[in-house]
């Protein structure tokens, strides 16, 4: 072996061993003085504030007079009203001789009632 194979196996043993040591750490022993107890202190805190907030939503009260109010009665209803598009085939996978078309109608929209022109070629396939 050379000098440059050796480095390089070198190299590559010390980025396993600390590459290991980064995925798989070692886990403190149990039996330690300074071993840390996990608690489920820190989720005690999220709960109380999930309650609290819950708690403020019931005291809330909406005035519904603004209902009444002549600037909420003077707003216009801007719809903007979309019509059915041809989408294309049902499967795009066919073979071509099996084209159909689909149509998706959108709610509230007014149905097209054109005939969608699908063209057809000859390939010199089978007919099925």
């Amino acid at each position: 072996m050379n000098f440059k194979t050796i480095i390089i196996v070198i190299i590559l043993v010390v980025a396993g061993f600390f590459g290991w040591r980064y995925f798989y750490p070692a886990e403190a022993p149990t039996n330690s003085a300074l071993a840390v107890e996990k608690s489920t202190t820190a989720t005690v805190p999220q709960s109380n504030k999930i309650l609290i907030m819950l708690q403020k939503m019931k005291n809330v009260n909406l005035d519904l007079a603004i209902l009444n109010d002549q600037a909420f009665l003077s707003l216009v209803d801007n719809t903007a009203n979309i019509e059915a598009v041809d989408l294309g085939r049902l499967d795009p996978f066919a073979p071509l001789w099996k084209q159909e078309a689909v149509s998706i109608t959108a709610p509230g929209a007014k149905k097209n009632t054109t005939t969608p022109k699908t063209p057809t070629a000859d390939l010199g396939l089978p007919s099925m």
